[in-house]
């Protein structure tokens, strides 16, 4: 993966963007961490990263850029990130010093689940590939997923005009391979894994925030941070709370 290398340090952080995001996400994180990290931000697939077949293929590239490092990092990943970020870390050959999961979901149970999510997915694509990414990101910011947007019209600003910029085919290339509904299920993993992690949900995204409890009850070593007053994009709606909740976590090593 294409990394880009924020801020310096000997400790390193390895963080994974979202679906439209891209590595300046995570600036903020890396201005909040102290200088003892070296905060590498990571493009996905199709977001500045070459494409790839599959989501197992995008989980093997996380873990080469993990394993060229000198010392085991601290894994951060945010929605699609995040699943990619946890699929990595239940790699029982792979040392993390932690792992930081927000708002992603281990994947779908059931066929039937699968089935219609790739219908959905799909049809996203098919519809970014013909209305182009202004169109496309202004609907998908629309979506009930991201409705705690609307009380923040600056953040909403923002996220539509950075999101716009770049390759919708390559943009729905990796929507369509990344999809969650061709990403294995981790649910019965999730008891063996290794690194102690963090799980963060907004207290106003019900949905992830029930799933993310139920992976961390399933998780010996991982513990869930809701995030009061934040939907589905916690680090960037309360970014003060949420990097110093990262940043004592990361540091209790």
């Amino acid at each position: 993966m294409k990394t880009t290398i924020l801020s310096h340090g000997r400790a390193p952080v390895v963080c994974l963007h979202g679906f439209l995001g891209d590595t300046e996400d995570w600036q903020n994180l890396a201005r909040a961490l102290n200088s003892r990290y070296s905060v590498r931000a990571c493009a996905l697939p199709g977001h500045g990263s070459p494409l790839v077949a599959d989501f197992v293929d995008a989980v093997r590239q996380a873990q080469r850029t993990i394993r060229s490092l000198p010392t085991p990092p601290h894994l951060i990943g945010y929605s699609m990130g995040g699943r990619i970020a946890l699929a990595t870390a239940l790699d029982p050959t792979l040392a993390l010093a932690s792992l930081t999961v927000i708002s992603a979901s281990p994947g779908l149970r059931s066929g039937a689940e699968r089935a219609e999510r790739l219908r959905l997915d799909n049809q996203r694509a098919a519809d970014l590939e013909r209305s182009g990414l202004y169109v496309f990101v202004r609907a998908w910011y629309d979506l009930p997923l991201f409705a705690s947007l609307q009380t923040r019209p600056a953040l909403l600003h923002d996220l539509r005009s950075r999101r716009a910029v770049g390759s919708p085919s390559e943009r729905a290339a990796a929507l369509r391979a990344l999809s969650v509904a061709r990403q294995p299920s981790l649910w019965g993993e999730l008891p063996s894994l290794k690194p102690r992690a963090l799980f963060i949900t907004g207290d106003g995204d019900k949905k992830y925030r029930e799933i993310l409890a139920r992976a961390a009850g399933l998780s010996p070593r991982a513990r869930l941070l809701t995030v009061p007053d934040a939907g589905h994009l916690p680090h960037l709606e309360r970014p003060e709370f949420v990097h110093a909740a990262i940043r004592e976590f990361i540091e209790e090593e």
